[in-house]
């Protein structure tokens, strides 16, 4: 059974305060999982050595504030990637062009690790459903590209 364990609120607070205020009190909930994802939206950047001590870490969040470079060294092949896009790029910003280039930067930098992206918090698609389809049609191209 997967159990989560997120930190929103410890987001702006040093590695040293997170791990002393919360995540040692959450080590002994996760424990009691099979398995183990952690984060939401949170960046982890200055975070990932830390979240190792949850013994049966499988899935990280990477969120859209989240350095992918960092995340990427810190995961390698040994946790799920799990890489939340900007959902503005859904919304008010909608270019498909550039969707395309921040896919594939992604994809590409992340191509040794085990990745899953997730569409997170999309509260529009300002009224055009096609938005969806074509973002997953270029994350579909930009992954077999690679494959």
């Amino acid at each position: 059974m997967w159990g989560l364990g997120i930190a929103q609120g410890f987001s702006e607070v040093s590695p040293a305060h997170h791990e002393e205020f919360l995540l040692d009190y959450q080590l002994p909930i996760l424990d009691g999982f099979g398995l183990v994802a952690y984060g939401c939206c949170e960046p982890y950047t200055r975070k990932f050595k830390m979240l190792r001590k949850i013994k049966n870490l499988r899935r990280v969040s990477v969120s859209p504030w989240c350095d992918i470079e960092t995340a990427v060294a810190e995961l390698e092949d040994r946790f799920i990637y799990s890489w939340k896009p900007n959902p503005s790029m859904l919304a008010q910003f909608f270019n498909p062009d550039e969707v395309r280039r921040y896919i594939r930067k992604t994809v590409e930098i992340c191509k040794e690790c085990i990745l899953e992206i997730i569409l997170k918090d999309t509260i529009t698609l300002e009224k055009d459903p096609e938005r969806l389809k074509t973002w997953i049609a270029i994350a579909k191209d930009e992954i077999n590209r690679l494959l």
